[in-house]
């Protein structure tokens, strides 16, 4: 394995090895223009003008999902946006999947460190829109810690790209103005196959208007397997319209007050089958399968979409973003690791690595290569990149959490005093999680690690326990976190301590400290 660099190697070299080598190059060197908005990063092949209104857009759109779903603002990931001019440009970093079926002329890709957007602007302004919106939304939906079931989350993200704004005065309720009129009925497409129409048709018999919706644990079964399996059969993309209907009505419909809170609870997890999501879902509603769809249905029906949005905030007044010619090697980089992250393109891999050797771009390219390596389970490479981009003055928290994380597996059980964590080890590996906190308060990884890293040491640090618990009340997903401070309480003596913290903890967590709760409570007795 190559050993990290320090800070600046390479950074004198001359750029050969890349620029002869590139696939990126030509399409690096075409005109981009970059500029820098509060939150987002944008590389653009059009005009200033259309790059300025994008950023001007994404920002008011950021803004007001956040104040609208009581979003933590201050945990959401820099965002970088790709704006080319044409689909043919666009097109050797299309998702695979995507070129497999519909066309889009956008994507989104939700890495551990940033957000990647990926559009053309060739299609008209409300397609553009909406499919920029949608894709954005699947992220902030990620930031706030949630994790809805697949066959939920396009329909959260679709409720949210119905973003509008109109007379000084923010909504949701705009669908794409290319909607499929059927019989009087406006079905809003957005993200609905054109043969949405058809397949429900063959499924549900002719009709005059939408009488009828798909019982949801057909759409809870047909929505996770579409999202597994872009192949599947066709007549999965009905999934797309109901999880949009239940979406809008609990989040932005005239029972909101009533029903956001709850689904959104039901948001915070994909656990159980889809047998066990389709009763979750009853029982965090309060209704049935058929109360559900009958009180869909009416609001569909209505056409009657309440949502009041607010008014727009005036955040753009402050900031006019300075554009200036891209650098094409930067640029070339950054193109590979668009076309890494969205088709796993070995190429792209390749120049990467290279340009991490011998480019300027040192940095940058091994950010994207550790979270490559990250994704594929590659721990070598991990290790290794993350290093590199921490040498190189990374202002990311994910390399720091990361290579802490890899620092606390050889430990097993903070139960076992033989598994425990000697003092010059523990110390480095607070250091990694503290300086991830310190560029990312709301980086919960990092807190997580810092709590196991007092909880496996032999020598427990009490300052950053106290730190710890006092960052537990702004935790979306505090579990892990608190699992690790049951630890500590019981390593201390304090076991009703223990004992309290481990009833806040499902018996069937589904997440990564499952067995070693199921471990402490046989020890401190909360569940024998």
């Amino acid at each position: 394995m190559s050993h990290p660099p320090t800070p600046g190697r390479g950074f004198g070299l001359p750029l050969i090895a890349l620029v002869v080598s590139s696939l990126f190059l030509p399409v690096a060197q075409a005109d981009w223009r970059t500029a820098r908005s509060h939150n987002f990063e944008l590389y653009s092949q059009v005009s200033d003008a259309k790059s300025r209104e994008t950023l001007q857009m994404l920002e008011t759109f950021r803004h007001a999902v956040i104040a609208r779903l009581h979003l933590p603002a201050h945990r959401l990931r820099p965002t970088t946006v790709f704006l080319f001019a044409r689909d043919e440009d666009y097109g050797p970093y299309k998702r695979l999947a995507d070129e497999a079926t519909v066309p889009r002329p956008g994507h989104g890709v939700v890495n551990p460190d940033r957000v990647v957007l990926a559009l053309h602007a060739n299609v008209d302004d409300d397609l553009f829109q909406a499919l920029l919106f949608h894709h954005y939304a699947h992220a902030l939906i990620d930031e706030a810690g949630f994790a809805p079931p697949p066959w939920l989350a396009e329909g959260m993200a679709t409720a949210l790209g119905g973003f509008q704004v109109q007379n000084g005065r923010y909504a949701f309720k705009r669908f794409h103005a290319d909607s499929l009129p059927v019989q009087g009925v406006q079905v809003p497409e957005g993200y609905i196959h054109r043969t949405f129409v058809e397949e429900y048709r063959t499924m549900h018999g002719s009709f005059t208007r939408l009488r009828r919706l798909a019982k949801f644990d057909r759409v809870i079964r047909d929505g996770n397997r579409a999202a597994a399996d872009l192949h599947a059969a066709s007549d999965g993309n009905y999934f797309y319209l109901q999880s949009w209907l239940l979406a809008h009505y609990c989040l932005f419909g005239a029972e909101r007050g009533q029903y956001g809170a709850p689904l959104l609870r039901y948001a915070m997890s994909a656990a159980g089958d889809d047998a066990q999501q389709h009763d979750r879902l009853e029982r965090t509603l309060g209704m049935s399968d058929k109360k559900l769809r009958r009180t869909l249905e009416r609001y569909y029906e209505s056409g009657s979409w309440t949502d009041l949005g607010g008014p727009v905030p005036a955040i753009w007044a402050e900031f006019d973003p300075r554009f200036e010619p891209a650098n094409v090697a930067a640029m070339a980089v950054e193109l590979a690791g668009l076309a890494l992250a969205s088709r796993g393109d070995p190429v792209a891999r390749a120049e990467l690595r290279t340009a991490a050797e011998t480019s300027a771009q040192e940095r940058r390219a091994s950010e994207i290569l550790a979270v490559d390596a990250g994704q594929r389970g590659d721990e070598s490479a991990l290790r290794d990149y993350a290093a590199r981009a921490i040498a190189g003055q990374t202002m990311r928290s994910y390399f720091f959490t990361a290579l802490g994380e890899l620092a606390l597996q050889p430990y097993g059980s903070a139960l076992d005093r033989a598994g425990r964590m000697e003092a010059v080890k523990a110390e480095a590996t607070r250091g990694l999680f503290e300086r991830a906190i310190a560029l990312d308060p709301g980086d919960e990884r990092a807190w997580a690690g810092l709590a196991w890293t007092e909880a496996l040491a032999i020598d427990i640090e009490n300052a950053n326990v106290n730190r710890v618990q006092d960052a537990l009340g702004a935790m979306r997903r505090p579990e892990e976190t608190l699992l690790a401070v049951a630890v500590i309480r019981w390593r201390i003596g304090d076991t009703a301590i223990a004992r309290s913290l481990l009833t806040k903890l499902p018996r069937d967590a589904d997440w990564v400290g499952a067995e070693r709760l199921v471990q402490l409570r046989e020890v401190v007795g909360a569940d024998p």
